[in-house]
């Protein structure tokens, strides 16, 4: 297990590879084996342009109907859920999506089912589990790390059953599409490499069993990670930040820790992402109380031809039918239901909405906490001696390349990184609960 979170960021497939699917060559297998290892695959051109942005429009529509009152925003979902918004932090926003929305060049993209209907993923058993998308407005901070959701065995499998990590094969996978193209400043989803090989294992102490002692020395890779555990932090080592463009997808299993970044940029990042399970499998973060709905969704009544790039009907219905879908009270439009879902007229862009559901949702000085809080600031790889930390307008530290520092501060406080010679690499104004900060080469690319 050590060796595995150690093997993953020395591993290039894992912390660089990515795939290009629109390529004559694009091999399936290869890809299946990099997910099966790295538990983080990326596609590049992984859905035609033109039609991924006629698509858009339908996403973009929603969104602005919940937004303007258009679309009500109270309702449920298929689950039994009592809400299918919800607010994640303040800026940030999950949106289950109707199953009217669901087409099948999303949910059932040719070349993703080839990787995850392999027995090694998934299987043949596969289930559509969850639809919708994330959303963060411009200023919205960093989510703090985390995994979707508890390692389904929970517990001291190690000392117990001596089996954990990766000795058994995935059992959700979920995949994330851009509804832009993602650069730095938008706040990509990170992701801590290798961490799912030590699920099983309760604490990172100095008598983990290991017979190597070497791996977990001090000054290895190991102890490297060793000192984030249980600071809501990723050292810069296991850092990977997944800069995907309009047309790429990811897949990422359910157990990689990962966070979304802080959204420096002037654009709302929206990301859609659909998870997918073995039909076994129920997500505790969500109830069981499955609600039948009528609804049809976008790709049924349509002409299949074996050449596009979805599997046939009859082979998704019944993977994409218990999925989780939002159901809206009611919806508001002027005249009759179908006017919600013309997309024909011109739509605003999804980048331009602010303040989502604000007229809903108050963020108040009363609802912040006034405590000091903790946090990491990290140089990942900005090779400059002396990046300096400033605390509203006053110098507290400095970070060297590689370098995490511990830093206390209060909410509100202005803050921000600057090189030696006054350049003013990152700014933001802290929050209760400050998420690690990270600086970073912005003309780094992967």
């Amino acid at each position: 297990m050590i060796k595995g979170l150690v093997g993953a960021i020395e591993d290039p497939d894992c912390m660089e590879r990515t795939f290009d699917a629109s390529a004559e060559d694009f091999d399936a297998g290869e890809a299946t084996k990099v997910l099966k290892k790295c538990k983080l695959l990326i596609l590049r051109k992984a859905f035609d342009i033109e039609w991924l942005e006629k698509y858009k429009e339908k996403i973009a529509d929603y969104h602005l109907g919940l937004h303007s009152g258009r679309y009500n925003q109270f309702g449920t979902t298929t689950n039994g859920e009592k809400e299918h918004l919800h607010t994640l932090s303040e800026g940030r926003w999950e949106v289950i999506l109707p199953r009217k929305i669901a087409h099948r060049k999303i949910v059932a993209n040719k070349k993703v089912m080839q990787i995850l209907t392999n027995d090694h993923i998934l299987g043949k058993d596969i289930t559509l589990h969850s639809f919708g998308t994330a959303l963060s407005e411009p200023g919205a901070n960093a989510q703090y790390w985390h995994k979707d959701d508890a390692y389904l065995y929970s517990g001291d499998t190690i000392g117990e059953f001596g089996l954990g990590g990766n000795d058994l094969p995935a059992y959700a996978v979920t995949m994330m599409l851009p509804m832009l193209d993602l650069k730095l400043e938008h706040g990509p989803t990170e992701f801590c490499m290798g961490t799912s090989f030590l699920d099983g294992i309760i604490e990172l102490g100095d008598d983990l069993p290991v017979l190597n002692k070497s791996l977990t020395n001090e000054g290895s890779a190991f102890r490297d990670y060793a000192m984030y555990d249980g600071q809501e932090a990723c050292s810069p080592n296991f850092w990977r930040i997944a800069r995907l463009n309009f047309g790429d997808l990811l897949l990422f299993d359910y157990q990689i820790r990962h966070r979304g970044g802080p959204n420096l940029s002037d654009d709302t990042r929206v990301v859609m992402y659909l998870t997918y399970s073995r039909s076994w499998f129920k997500d505790r973060n969500f109830l069981d109380e499955k609600v039948d709905e009528d609804e049809e969704f976008l790709f049924e009544g349509e002409e299949y031809d074996d050449s596009d790039d979805a599997i046939n009907l009859d082979a998704m219905q019944d993977m994409v039918k218990p999925a989780r879908y939002a159901l809206p009270v009611q919806v508001k439009c002027p005249d009759n239901e179908e006017e919600c879902w013309d997309t024909t007229k011109e739509v605003d862009r999804l980048e331009d909405i602010r303040s989502f559901m604000g007229q809903y949702v108050e963020y108040s000085e009363e609802n912040w906490d006034p405590s000091p809080v903790r946090f990491f600031v990290t140089n990942k790889d900005v090779a400059d001696r002396d990046v300096r930390i400033f605390k509203n307008g006053v110098a507290i530290g400095s970070c060297e390349v590689g370098q995490s520092v511990l830093v206390t501060a209060a909410p509100r406080d202005e803050m921000d990184l600057r090189s030696s010679t006054g350049i003013i690499y990152k700014t933001w104004q802290v929050v209760p609960g400050q998420a690690q900060i990270v600086v970073e080469n912005p003309n780094f690319t992967q």
